[in-house]
Parts: structure tokens; C-alpha cells; sequence
């Protein structure tokens, strides 16, 4: 395992990651719709977490590309409205 971390320095491939994506609401309205997003993807075998923290967002996705996470999920009212994602890859 320490060859693998030091190899990918610690930017795991997407199927070695601990965590696959990470769901960032924008306001605590959006939570709800965000933990529909998280059962219908932990159900399709992904590993996801929500930050439910009611900080900023580019502190939230700081935060998220420092823990090295393949995909964000960026919710708002215009993805609530659409029953969609606004994605953000690692690096990007």
C-alpha cells in the first residue's frame, strides 16, 4: 500500500479512492436534495460523502481538492430546479 501511495501521491484513481465524490450543497436549503443525491449514489456502489458545514465554498472545495477527491458535486437552486449536478473533476 505504501508503494501505491507514493506512486499516485495520494491522488488515488477514482476506483482506489476512499472517497469517490463529495457532495457540496451551497446553502442548507439545498441539504435535503443533497442527501437524495447521496442514497441514489451510495445505492449504485459509490463511495460519497456531504459537507453539510455552512462555510464558503471555495473553502469547501480547497478543502476537498487538498483531500485529493476525484469529483465534486456542486448543488444550487438552478441544479435543485433542473434534478441535476453541477460536477467538478480534481485538478480542474
Amino acid at each position: 500500500m505504501a508503494i501505491l501511495i507514493e506512486h499516485f501521491a495520494g491522488e488515488f484513481p477514482l476506483w482506489l479512492s476512499p472517497v469517490q465524490a463529495k457532495i457540496i450543497p451551497i446553502s442548507e436549503s439545498h441539504a435535503i436534495y443533497a442527501n437524495e443525491v447521496k442514497s441514489q449514489m451510495q445505492a449504485a456502489g459509490i463511495r460519497v460523502e456531504v459537507d453539510y458545514r455552512s462555510e464558503k465554498m471555495g473553502l469547501k472545495i480547497r478543502e476537498a481538492e487538498t483531500q485529493k477527491i476525484p469529483y465534486m458535486f456542486v448543488i444550487g437552486d438552478k441544479e435543485m430546479e433542473n434534478q441535476s449536478l453541477a460536477l467538478r473533476k480534481r485538478k480542474e
